[in-house]
């Protein structure tokens, strides 16, 4: 039996959308939560958003823990400061994840995602 739901998050400008590499359900949703120079300037409208995005793609039981792969598409030329690294994991942790990996580059397809998280 798993006892996990791995999800791979994406975000661009006011756009979220979330995969449940466990079972392929993709979910997305958009909402002005970015700013001119942010990819998440109003954090409360991004977690809302997220939030809203789980219930469609992952089945929640007691017994299972949420990790996810949190993967910023756009605004993050020269590296992410500390900042916006918290803001990404604050993001999965909001959802109800225990575990999260921020990753920077190109899309990952579901072998890639349950690689980085070492399952």
């Amino acid at each position: 039996m798993n006892f996990r739901e791995t999800l791979y998050v994406t975000i661009a400008r006011n756009t979220i959308t979330v995969r449940c590499v466990d079972n392929r359900k993709q979910a997305t949703a958009t909402g002005s939560f970015s700013t001119s120079r942010l990819l998440v300037g109003n954090f409360s409208v991004a977690e809302a958003l997220l939030r809203g995005l789980i219930p469609q793609v992952a089945a929640r039981h007691f017994y299972k823990t949420l990790v996810a792969v949190v993967h910023p598409l756009e605004l993050v030329e020269g590296g992410l400061s500390q900042i916006e690294e918290r803001v990404f994991n604050e993001l999965g942790l909001g959802c109800g994840a225990r575990k999260i990996h921020l990753h920077v580059g190109s899309m990952l397809d579901d072998q890639a995602v349950l690689a980085m998280l070492g399952a």
